[in-house]
């Protein structure tokens, strides 16, 4: 009897300290209290469980997956996706994971018919990408950018999402914006006669 009042006791203190540990993150990173307790729980996992705490990638993520094809088909059109789906079978062409230089990426390849539906198709895979990131990975180091490219194997547009989980991959991102940023306002400069490069 007197175990079971002392398990007792134990499991009552236990869940005190994680209350009181719930406040204080929510008071020192002024946060909502499922935040707070999603970090209760990755420090759990990472430091007492002893298992490793695994890196949320998009790649494993079936609902960013089918969020992606849904939007893509919604704005290209069923035909165009349809081609998209057969070129996909052999090539991966449709959504393409892969890391670049340090930091993770999404190669999604898309036949668009003008800079309109581009820029729409940007925005919207974007925004999906954004909120999956922030859902998922650390709110604070959470960052994405997108940019169009070709797809060098079907010579079609392709939209490179790259998305960070961490400082390190913030970092690089940061310094990625930081330099179009610099080359666009160089570019600018150039154009209105005010310097010559």
């Amino acid at each position: 009897m007197f175990a079971f009042v002392l398990l007792a006791g134990f499991l009552v203190i236990i869940y005190c300290l994680a209350i009181l540990a719930i406040k204080i993150l929510m008071l020192c990173n002024n946060c909502a209290e499922e935040d707070a307790k999603k970090m209760i729980a990755d420090w759990w996992q990472g430091n007492v469980s002893g298992q490793p705490k695994i890196a949320y990638e998009l790649s494993n993520d079936n609902n960013y997956s089918r969020e992606v094809y849904s939007s893509v088909e919604g704005i290209i059109g069923e035909a165009r996706y349809n081609e998209l789906c057969k070129l996909d079978e052999w090539s991966r062409a449709l959504v393409f994971n892969d890391r670049h230089s340090g930091y993770p990426t999404v190669q999604i390849t898309v036949n668009s018919s003008d800079k309109s539906e581009a820029r729409r198709l940007q925005r919207i895979l974007e925004s999906i990408t954004r909120r999956h990131i922030l859902s998922y990975g650390d709110p604070a180091n959470a960052k994405v950018l997108s940019f169009w490219s070709k797809d060098r194997v079907l010579c079609l547009p392709m939209l490179i999402i790259a998305y960070s989980r961490n400082g390190e991959e913030k970092a690089m991102l940061d310094r990625i914006e930081q330099d179009r940023l610099n080359e666009l306002a160089r570019r600018c400069a150039v154009r209105q006669g005010n310097f010559r490069v």
